[in-house]
């Protein structure tokens, strides 16, 4: 996908620059990189978006370079592991497979403490 297409293109004049103070706080780990390139919540959805539809097309190879790049950005959703697990195997890289249906488990037991106890 070309910075075209994601409406990244660097003389485009809505971009905002990255300022130092950002880049100081991403670099001491304290905020993510999103954050730190100052990306606007539609883009995140327009690349989400693109991961979805490479997987629903069986692009997986693909669909697996989407996601790291949102994990990178510091997007990290519990069915991007789903999808990893998928991505995995259709590489047979059954390793990595067993790995990402680990981290699966564990980011829905997280999802699954947030939810409200049903009252009976």
């Amino acid at each position: 996908m070309g910075i075209h297409q994601l409406d990244l293109h660097p003389k485009k004049p809505s971009n905002r620059s990255t300022d130092a103070g950002r880049a100081a706080a991403y670099a001491k780990g304290q905020s993510d990189l999103f954050t730190a390139l100052a990306l606007d919540e539609d883009l995140l959805e327009l690349i989400r978006g693109q991961a979805r539809a490479l997987y629903q097309t069986q692009r997986y190879d693909e669909c697996k370079d989407v996601i790291l790049g949102l994990l990178t950005l510091g997007d990290a959703r519990p069915e991007y592991a789903n999808m990893m697990v998928t991505c995995a195997e259709a590489a047979q890289d059954f390793m990595a497979a067993a790995d990402w249906r680990a981290a699966a488990a564990g980011s829905w037991m997280t999802v699954e403490a947030q939810l409200p106890l049903e009252t009976k």
